[in-house]
């Protein structure tokens, strides 16, 4: 099966209204044929579905792990929530990453080649990461619970905060008010740096 049909069949899980509206924004931002990255995981059309599922797999994981070690640490949190928090985590990276060709020079023979490659480009709706998927989720009539909005906008987890501002306590906060926060962003680090590995160019650390 493709990979669009697995997010597809999985997405469709969710008996919420609006996630027809959600699926049809997908096509329209071109997530499907997206990277998860430029030069790092999933750096190839489709690459970004492929993380999302990955993420959804690893999430549904540790979910039934918690189930069995500490059930009241997780028992407000539903396979809905974790395949909306987990698939469409990264959805604003649909139309981030642009197609362009660059040279190289190949040092051996001396001589420069041309090479498919992404950019980033932030033009395109620049609302920051995590918090663009919510409000991008929003704004197509789709309703997200408090939980799955705090575990899409801090998926990223200590990737994603500022010395300068108080997302450090934004982040501490929305971790200690709900369980799912900790399994996405779990969830996340885990199949980038495991399930993905072998695909990663750089070992700087950086999921993006």
């Amino acid at each position: 099966m493709k990979v669009k049909d697995v997010f597809l069949k999985t997405l469709k899980k969710v008996n919420r209204e609006g996630i027809d509206n959600v699926i049809q924004m997908l096509e329209n931002l071109g997530f499907f044929n997206a990277p998860a990255s430029i030069k790092f995981h999933g750096n190839y059309p489709g690459g970004l579905a492929e993380h999302s599922i990955n993420v959804y797999e690893q999430a549904m994981y540790i979910w039934k792990i918690e189930q069995k070690v500490r059930p009241e640490a997780v028992s407000d949190i539903t396979e809905e929530n974790i395949i909306i928090s987990a698939l469409l985590h990264d959805i604003c990276k649909s139309e981030l990453y642009k197609p362009v060709k660059k040279w190289k020079k190949d040092d051996e023979n001396n001589k420069w080649f041309q090479y498919d490659t992404y950019e980033k480009v932030y033009s395109d709706f620049p609302f920051g990461h995590g918090e663009k998927s919510v409000i991008r989720l929003l704004n197509c009539g789709f309703k997200l619970t408090e939980s799955e909005m705090l575990a899409i906008r801090w998926h990223m987890g200590g990737f994603d905060i500022s010395e300068y501002q108080d997302s450090r306590k934004c982040f501490d906060s929305a971790a200690d008010k709900s369980s799912l926060v900790a399994i996405i962003v779990s969830a996340d680090w885990l199949a980038t740096r495991i399930k993905e590995k072998e695909i990663i160019q750089n070992d700087s650390g950086t999921t993006e």
